[in-house]
Formats: structure tokens, C-alpha cells, sequence
């Protein structure tokens, strides 16, 4: 049997390179972020969540550059925001991939 790879945009990472990816985030996370600052609980969950401090940590790692979208969906009772976040290699320019988030003041928890 040969290694799992895990399929990537010009090519496939080995199990051992997605594991030493994976210990890298975990060396970057105890060496440099700091708990409150680039990951914190918040209120209502349960877990720690990563921070978009602790986000721009590890886009500095891995050479991402991010690029913002935001979108105002608000209307006349509430606000509303959508934001579309993609990341794009630094020195390649390869799109790698992109994220969409949306918050309005008539979730439950506001």
C-alpha cells in the first residue's frame, strides 16, 4: 500500500506533507499566537475559533494574500453584511481558494 495523497492544485500532497503542514500550524499556534488574541472562545459557543488576527498568522505562514469582498445586504431593520474572502498565493498569483460569511443584528444571539 502506498501513502494517502491528498489532491491540491498542481498536484498532490503525500500524508506526510499534509502532516507536516498540520505541525506546522500546531508550532505557529504555541510559539506565536497568543490565546485571546488570535483565538478566543465567544460567547454562545462552546470551542475556540480562530481569530481573523490568528487567520492573517497563518495566511503569513503559507503565503496566502487575502482579498475582501463586503457586500451591505441591510435593510430598513437590520443590518446585514456578506463578505467574500479569497485567497490567493503570493507568489504564484493561483487563486486557492475562497470563503463566504454573512452576519445580521437579527441573529438570535444579537
Amino acid at each position: 500500500m502506498g501513502e494517502v495523497a491528498v489532491v491540491e492544485r498542481g498536484g498532490a500532497l503525500s500524508a506526510a506533507q499534509v502532516r507536516d503542514r498540520v505541525n506546522l500550524i500546531q508550532q505557529v499556534m504555541r510559539s506565536v499566537m497568543k490565546d485571546g488574541t488570535h483565538y478566543d472562545v465567544i460567547p454562545g459557543t462552546e470551542k475556540p475559533a480562530l481569530l481573523k488576527s490568528g487567520a492573517e498568522v497563518l495566511c503569513m505562514t503559507f503565503q496566502i494574500a487575502p482579498s475582501y469582498v463586503v457586500q451591505d445586504l441591510s435593510g430598513p431593520d437590520e443590518v446585514r453584511y456578506a463578505i467574500t474572502c479569497t485567497g490567493t498565493h503570493q507568489q504564484t498569483g493561483v487563486k486557492l481558494g475562497e470563503g463566504l460569511g454573512e452576519c445580521s443584528s437579527s441573529e438570535e444571539k444579537y
